[in-house]
C-alpha cells in the first residue's frame, strides 16, 4: 500500500509506538508524534491530531481510565481522554478502546478501530507474550525449566504456544482446560490435560502437584481463590498473564506467601519491535480495506 501521501500522528504508549513510527516512515508516510519514547515531540498535540489523516494511539489506550497511556519518564504530560476524543475527526487506531472514548470520537466524525478486534493480531501477539512469560519465569526461578513440573491454566492462543515452548525446553507440563475437545490437542503437544473440576465437582486446582515450580495463568477470572492459594506448594511461582482482574486474589497471595508476578503487556516490554511489526501489518491491512470500500 502506498502511504506516501498519508500523514500519521502517533501518540503516547511504549516502545512499540516508536517502532511503528519507523515502519510508517519506511513506507514513505509522513509521521509526527507526541509523547512517544525515543521520538521528538511535535509542539502542539491538538494540531497534530487535527492535521493527521490517521491517528495512532497506544495499546492499551489508557491505564487509569482518564489519560492516554504514557511512559512514566516522558517529558510531556499525558493527555486526558475526553479532550483527545474531541480532537479526533479522522481515522483512529488504538488498543482496548473504552466505549465512552469511541462514542465521543465517533460523534465528532472519527472512524475508530480497535487493534484487539483483529483475531490476526491476537494470534501474532500470543508469541511474544509466551516468550515474555518464559523470560519472567527464568528470571524469578532458582531452578531450570528443564525437568521442572509446570502448570498452564487455559489452552487458548497464549496457553497453546506457551505449552509448546515449555515442552520443548524439557518441562513436565500439566494443562488445566475446561473444554474437553482441547484435551486431545494438549496430549498431542506432549502435555497432560486436566479439567478444572472432576466428575464429583471437586476443584482440581486444589491438587496441583506438590512439586510444581511454576503456574502460568491465562484465564481472566479470579479462579485462584484463598482456598486454592493456601494449598499451593510454597516454592511455586505464579505468573499471571491474564488481563484485569487477573486470575489470582493478590491480597490472599500475599497473606499465604505465594510469590506472584502479574506480567501484563509483555509484547511491548520484551519484544517491542516484533510487536510493532504485528501492529503495522494489522494497520496496513485495515487501511487497504478502507481504500477500496
Amino acid at each position: 500500500m502506498d502511504l506516501s501521501k498519508w500523514k500519521f500522528a502517533v501518540f503516547g504508549g511504549d516502545a512499540r509506538q516508536s517502532y511503528l513510527c519507523r515502519a510508517l516512515r519506511e513506507k514513505g508516510a509522513s509521521v509526527a508524534s507526541f509523547g512517544v519514547p525515543g521520538e521528538k515531540d511535535g509542539a502542539d498535540w491538538q494540531s497534530l491530531a487535527t492535521d493527521a489523516d490517521c491517528i495512532l494511539l497506544p495499546l492499551p489506550l489508557t491505564r487509569d481510565g482518564v489519560h492516554l497511556s504514557w511512559e512514566e519518564q516522558s517529558k510531556v504530560d499525558p493527555i486526558r481522554l475526553d479532550l483527545f476524543a474531541r480532537a479526533c475527526k479522522t481515522i483512529v487506531f488504538g488498543g482496548k478502546i473504552p466505549k465512552r472514548f469511541r462514542k465521543d470520537a465517533e460523534e465528532n466524525g472519527a472512524r475508530v478501530f480497535d487493534y484487539f478486534d483483529s483475531e490476526y493480531l491476537q494470534i501474532l501477539n500470543a508469541l511474544p507474550t509466551a516468550e515474555g512469560a518464559l523470560f519472567v519465569a527464568m528470571r524469578e526461578l532458582t531452578v531450570t525449566l528443564d525437568g521442572a513440573n509446570v502448570a498452564v491454566i487455559g489452552y487458548g492462543r497464549i496457553g497453546r504456544i506457551l505449552t509448546e515452548k515449555l515442552v520443548a525446553l524439557g518441562a513436565h507440563v500439566t494443562v488445566y482446560e475446561r473444554k474437553e475437545e482441547k484435551h486431545a490437542e494438549i496430549e498431542l503437544a506432549h502435555a497432560a490435560p486436566r479439567f478444572f473440576f472432576d466428575e464429583c465437582g471437586k476443584n482440581l486446582l486444589l491438587s496441583i502437584a506438590s512439586d510444581c515450580r511454576v503456574i502460568f495463568n491465562t484465564v481472566p477470572e479470579q479462579i485462584f481463590t484463598q482456598e486454592v492459594l493456601e494449598s499451593l506448594p510454597k516454592e511455586c511461582l505464579f505468573v499471571d498473564l491474564a488481563s484485569p482482574p487477573g486470575g489470582i486474589d493478590q491480597v490472599a497471595a500475599m497473606e499465604f506467601g505465594v510469590k506472584h508476578v502479574w506480567a501484563t503487556a509483555l509484547p511491548g516490554k520484551y519484544a517491542p519491535e516484533s510487536a510493532a511489526s504485528y501492529l503495522a501489518k494489522t494497520l496496513f491491512a485495515t487501511l487497504a480495506k478502507l481504500s477500496f470500500s
